[in-house]
């Protein structure tokens, strides 16, 4: 497992959100536990800091610059916009949305992204950035 500086000079992630990452699972010691199976199981198994959405939205707004910072890149690099990856993701079940729902989640996942002032329908989309948040370190952990 990677060390938090080999992380940080490895992965391009923000550093700033890899101790945000590590801070809210508890401490660095917490966090190397979480790590594997964090990667093997998934951000949205349950994990002390990203369980619930009063955690995970703090969490996104708090980080929001840094997530949508990487989260740009990572798109740019698929060679496609952020919101269309986002739509991909499992956490936001935009598979099963009618047109609708997909257009409501389009705009949430703008409103987050673009730096809108959020409210309550934004929670899903905030909750599925932190999660990604939380993913993409452990993976930087454990790679």
């Amino acid at each position: 497992m990677r060390t938090m500086n080999e992380v940080i000079e490895n992965t391009g992630i923000p550093a700033r959100l890899v101790r945000g990452v590590i801070r809210q699972l508890g401490g660095m010691e917490e966090a190397q536990k979480a790590m594997p199976d964090i990667c093997s199981y998934g951000a949205d198994q349950g994990f002390s800091g990203f369980t619930y959405y009063g955690d995970t939205v703090e969490f996104f707004k708090k980080y929001r610059k840094e997530i949508v910072q990487h989260i740009d890149a990572m798109a740019e690099e698929m060679g496609e916009d952020a919101a269309s990856m986002m739509l991909g993701w499992p956490w936001l079940n935009a598979k099963d949305c009618s047109k609708v729902e997909k257009r409501e989640l389009r705009e949430s996942i703008r409103r987050c992204l673009g730096g809108g002032r959020l409210t309550n329908a934004d929670n899903q989309t905030a909750n599925a950035l932190a999660w990604c948040a939380l993913d993409m370190v452990a993976r930087g952990f454990c790679l």
